[in-house]
């Protein structure tokens, strides 16, 4: 019979685009500061040339093989290696060595330690499906452990901050396949509001009921636009997690809302710019009044 391969490359957390037709040289300054800081913090190892550029809000450092993309305004990071894949060996090390890995990465950045909430070493699986020739019958061998994605949780002040998170794959020889951090600096007025809510979930917060859906927590948190962003907004929000009443249904609703109940907007990803107006014709508007 024939196999196949029941897995997908889920790396998309750090994906990242070439430099665009917009995009400028960094200056010399500041192209050495940032490489100092991949080689330092990340561990990168440059090889060949490596083009530094700023392009629409990120810095951007690349070797064709490696990239490492910055963020300032959103303090959000990408490391990319091109030549990572599923097909290759990942990284064997124990989840004590891979959570270690990541709290150093943000000590580097000068994250305080008080402000990881959560660290946790996620193993993927990979399932082989094998169908006849005939195509009339199949069967499933048993799941195998493939690679692993450390995810480090944020909080502040005890505070949830729900989109940031530090998520990374490493290979073999311990060197990053891929990476995200997001951990924007939060604003001292969203913390503020973040009390208010607080006081209200605590009071008399009317959960809105779902017909097929119970309620499951209530937590009170932090939103901001994502790593891979145009835009920087946060809000705070009371967090609804519903789970399903049918026992078959796996995923679970969730709703941000404030102190009324109502639904929170999320933070953006870019700013909308309206179409600039066309001017008027005033010879235009004289025929119309004639």
């Amino acid at each position: 019979g024939c196999a196949t391969q029941g897995a997908t490359d889920d790396r998309s957390h750090s994906s990242l685009t070439s430099p665009s037709s917009e995009a400028k040289a960094l200056g010399p300054e500041h192209e050495r500061s940032l490489r100092e800081l991949s080689e330092k913090v990340f561990g990168i190892k440059w090889s060949g040339r490596v083009l530094a550029v700023s392009d629409r809000g990120f810095e951007i450092l690349t070797d064709q093989v490696t990239t490492l993309s910055y963020r300032p305004t959103g303090n959000a990071f990408f490391v990319q290696n091109s030549k990572a894949s599923l097909s290759q060996p990942s990284f064997d090390g124990s989840e004590g060595d891979y959570i270690k890995r990541g709290t150093a990465i943000l000590a580097g950045l000068g994250i305080e330690a008080s402000e990881i909430a959560e660290a946790k070493v996620l193993q993927h699986f990979v399932q082989v499906g094998v169908v006849d020739p005939d195509g009339k019958s199949s069967r499933l061998e048993t799941p195998k452990k493939d690679r692993r994605t450390l995810l480090i949780a944020r909080a502040v002040n005890g505070v949830p901050v729900f989109n940031s998170r530090l998520i990374m794959d490493l290979d073999s020889s311990g060197q990053i396949a891929s990476l995200e951090i997001t951990w924007p600096k939060i604003s001292p007025h969203v913390m503020e509001r973040v009390k208010l809510l607080q006081k209200a979930a605590r009071a008399d917060f009317k959960v809105p009921e779902q017909q097929f859906a119970e309620l499951e927590a209530v937590e009170v948190g932090i939103l901001h636009s994502p790593a891979a962003s145009f835009a920087d907004e946060q809000a705070a929000a009371i967090r609804v997690i519903y789970r399903s009443k049918d026992p078959n249904i796996g995923k679970k609703a969730v709703a941000y809302l404030d102190e009324t109940g109502q639904p929170v907007p999320m933070p953006k990803t870019m700013e909308v710019r309206e179409p600039p107006k066309s001017p008027r014709n005033p010879n235009r508007q004289n025929e119309t009044s004639r």
